[in-house]
């Protein structure tokens, strides 16, 4: 097969669409496809992460992703993207979130190439962003994808009965844990609450700050570490001051070692208002950790089963911090429960072997063609 990914941006950019992104065209050459990629990015542009050598990068190097396009940058986007897909006659388009898609279906008009349209959060995202107000008008241009990718099996529920039948689930792949932790740490005087994501409005970083400083007094042994970079460091920083708690909860940023944090961990918390599939959360219990999140969160819920390897707190709303606080002392009080959750989690994430998740992506290419 020859497949085409477009994406808006990729320069140097280490988020979780790009990483999961570069490994499935890694892998679909791997199996003996060729691989085109696609992006607004300029001519410069590197990835952070290695792309395969026989991965084709067009860049079309026409305005700034950054900015909204003029109607000139469009048209000339356009022209250069029907040029491409006319000369590389690509069998299948994989448009990366609704914005690239709607651009990848309207530039390859009348071309006879399937787009599919591959969803990276939940319809539940609408309710937070600005681009709420266009949600009918991004259904509506759904039903000219061939299919719809989702990431957790509760998201089909969240969109119009009219698109459900072109809706597949495909999760992220979960990759096996390089180590383990050991959630228990009944003898060990300083024990951790560890977070990973990107310090911004979507993770909801400081309804956690707020539910740890409700019970930090009582657990003196425990230090909540969040790991990442973004745009609300310094308001969680000003929070976290205002609680006088500096030594208590941390802010390291990032780093290269994810997975030794994970297994120095005893407890993880994902507090976020919305997700894709939650790649920090499946780590998370891949090494073994047993977790808190939002029941108000979908791709949370789908991956936390409060009776088996994790706790939902039932907030009120995505800043009710009481109900987190109450579910936090209760995971780090029980010591024996954390241990059994952690296996329970690892066991959990082995759904996601890669190979399955790569062979789903692949059957989805082939069952476009038809």
């Amino acid at each position: 097969m020859r497949l085409l990914f477009a994406y808006r941006a990729f320069d140097n950019i280490a988020g979780g669409v790009q990483k999961t992104s570069v490994d499935l065209m890694n892998e679909m050459v791997g199996r003996g496809h060729e691989v085109h990629l696609l992006t607004w990015d300029n001519a410069n542009a590197t990835s952070y992460f290695p792309l395969h050598e026989n991965i084709e990068w067009h860049k079309i190097d026409t305005g700034s992703f950054k900015k909204r396009a003029t109607w000139m940058a469009r048209i000339q986007r356009m022209m250069r993207v029907r040029k491409l897909v006319s000369n590389i006659c690509p069998d299948v388009v994989i448009g990366y979130q609704d914005g690239m898609f709607v651009a990848m279906r309207l530039y390859t008009a009348f071309m006879n190439v399937p787009v599919i349209a591959a969803e990276r959060n939940a319809a539940s995202r609408f309710q937070y962003i600005q681009a709420g107000k266009h949600k009918n008008l991004v259904f509506q241009s759904f039903r000219l994808a061939k299919f719809i990718t989702v990431q957790c099996q509760s998201y089909p529920n969240d969109y119009p009965a009219y698109l459900r039948h072109k809706i597949r689930v495909i999760s992220n792949p979960v990759y096996p844990a390089k180590c383990v932790a050991e959630p228990e740490g009944p003898n060990i005087d300083n024990k951790i609450l560890l977070s990973v994501g990107r310090l911004g409005f979507q993770k909801n970083y400081a309804i956690l700050v707020k539910a740890f400083a409700e019970i930090a007094a009582q657990f003196p042994d425990w230090t909540l570490k969040i790991i990442g970079e973004g745009e609300d460091r310094a308001k969680l920083e000003s929070l976290i001051k205002s609680k006088k708690l500096t030594q208590q909860i941390l802010l390291p940023g990032t780093t290269e070692s994810v997975s030794e944090q994970y297994c120095s961990a005893h407890l993880f918390c994902l507090p976020s208002r919305w997700e894709g599939f939650p790649n920090a959360l499946a780590e998370a219990m891949a090494h073994g950790l047993p977790c808190v999140g939002l029941d108000s969160c979908s791709g949370v819920r789908d991956l936390i089963n409060p009776s088996r390897n994790g706790y939902l707190a039932k907030s009120q709303n995505d800043h009710d911090y009481k109900a987190l606080s109450e579910t936090l002392k209760k995971a780090m009080t029980d010591h024996t429960t954390r241990k059994i959750m952690g296996e329970n989690a690892r066991n959990d994430m082995t759904q996601y072997d890669p190979s399955v998740i790569y062979t789903m992506w692949e059957n989805l290419f082939l069952e476009s063609m038809k």
